[in-house]
């Protein structure tokens, strides 16, 4: 649905959603201290989330491209590196990462580097996917592929899903601290995020429904920027009356 709006009007209704979103914090915060929570929530949502993706996307890129176009021992690493992150307990991950991050900046670089980590193997799965959707038989590396054209036609076209999942990282990051909050992992205090709305006993009241709402617009507004335009469809071959020549 979203493919056919142009880049800039995707960009104005991600700016907009973000403005409405500022605007209705800053209007509601000084009524309860429940609207106040999710003023800050909604600060630290849109920072953290900013800082997850930049992250993320740092990490990704590089590791992603060594994995899906370079040695295959470094493949072998990334696989083995996410399978076990994704064995662990997500819960566990997030509370340790909770304990052992001093500071709200340091767990949320540590949960960038592992979204990163998420966001590599789609990368590396994307490459090695348009490398063998090509028609010369090229083996895989980039000893065989021309630089420039891996840096100008390949590596864009594979970005494109990787940046599409970066778009739910707030949603992730919201979701996460959450179900944190709910198990009663999550230090006394710690930030008032909208963990403590959406995980906390009173989830059906008003400042939990604005939280959940507000999550859901950032999500729909970033995967409405990230989502690459459709490709144009082919022009249909009606034919011209004439046949090719039988080979000889």
């Amino acid at each position: 649905m979203t493919e056919a709006i142009s880049p800039r009007k995707r960009l104005f209704i991600a700016l907009g959603v973000g403005v409405v979103l500022v605007a209705l914090g800053t209007l509601l915060a000084p009524l309860s201290p429940e609207m106040h929570s999710y003023a800050r929530g909604l600060t630290f949502a849109v920072a953290a989330g900013a800082v997850i993706m930049s992250v993320a996307i740092f990490v990704a890129i590089p590791l992603g491209v060594l994995a899906g176009s370079g040695p295959r021992s470094f493949d072998a690493l990334l696989r083995f590196v996410c399978d076990f992150v994704g064995a662990l307990p997500t819960l566990f991950v997030s509370a340790v990462l909770w304990a052992w991050a001093s500071r709200a900046l340091g767990y949320v670089c540590a949960l960038g580097v592992l979204r990163g980590l998420e966001l590599a193997w789609l990368l590396r799965c994307e490459i090695v996917r348009l490398e063998a959707e090509d028609h010369d038989g090229a083996g895989r590396g980039l000893g065989r592929t021309p630089l420039f054209v891996f840096l100008r036609r390949r590596l864009p076209a594979a970005l494109g899903p990787l940046f599409v999942s970066a778009s739910f990282s707030i949603a992730w990051l919201v979701a996460l601290d959450s179900a944190t909050t709910f198990a009663g992992l999550r230090p006394s205090g710690a930030l008032p995020t909208w963990g403590l709305l959406l995980g906390g006993h009173r989830a059906f009241d008003l400042p939990a429904l604005l939280a959940a709402g507000s999550v859901a617009l950032l999500t729909v507004a970033l995967h409405a920027l990230f989502k690459p335009p459709a490709a144009a469809e082919p022009a249909a071959d009606f034919g011209t009356g004439f046949q090719d020549p039988p080979a000889p």
